[in-house]
């Protein structure tokens, strides 16, 4: 059975597909079995592509990667994953990642911006370096011996969304704050510091 390493973004610098390219390359070397089953889908366009293919083409394995270019059916695409990586140079709050932890998969992600807060290290998925294949290509190589570890971290991720990040809880804690600034006696300044 083939394993599916796969993203999601506009192929440009900061979102560096490249580095996946690169990290993925370095997997197939790395580990004799990969050429047969590992595979790498990266979803979106962007001056980037032209770059992603070189990587790819130097290391004759275009035939092993799907660059699916702009696709509007994303939801679909991304359950043909078995493990979601986000290779960027600086992110915000990603909700790419947290909709890959929404739909069971472990995830890779560089170590920027909010990623660590929207995960958990070594329980929904795995933070590395920016700018680092090896380290990346050394953490898909986890995933890809460890099918039941895939698992784990992917069923984990989609139970964390559900707590921290559903519509649910969203509307409850407005409604929570809402209720704090309507109380009589409490200054509504005061009632939206204790809120947070």
């Amino acid at each position: 059975r083939q394993f599916v390493v796969g993203t999601v973004g506009r192929l440009d610098a900061v979102k560096d597909q490249t580095n996946l390219a690169r990290a993925f390359v370095a997997a197939l070397r790395r580990h004799p079995g990969a050429r047969d089953r590992l595979r790498l889908v990266i979803v979106g366009d962007g001056p980037l592509r032209g770059e992603v293919q070189r990587v790819l083409a130097e290391a004759a394995a275009t035939h092993l990667a799907w660059l699916a270019g702009e696709r509007h059916d994303i939801a679909e695409v991304i359950r043909g994953f078995d493990l979601f990586v986000l290779p960027s140079l600086a992110e915000g709050i990603s909700n790419t990642l947290l909709e890959a932890m929404a739909s069971g998969l472990p995830v890779i992600a560089t170590r920027v911006g909010g990623n660590a807060e929207l995960m958990e290290e070594g329980l929904t998925g795995r933070l590395v370096p920016r700018a680092d294949p090896e380290a990346m290509a050394t953490e898909i190589l986890h995933y890809f011996d460890d099918q039941s570890l895939a698992r784990r971290h992917g069923g984990a991720g989609r139970s964390l969304v559900e707590k921290r990040f559903s519509l649910d809880l969203m509307v409850r804690r407005y409604d929570e704050l809402y209720a704090s600034v309507l109380r009589p006696g409490i200054p509504a300044a005061a009632a939206v510091a204790q809120a947070r």
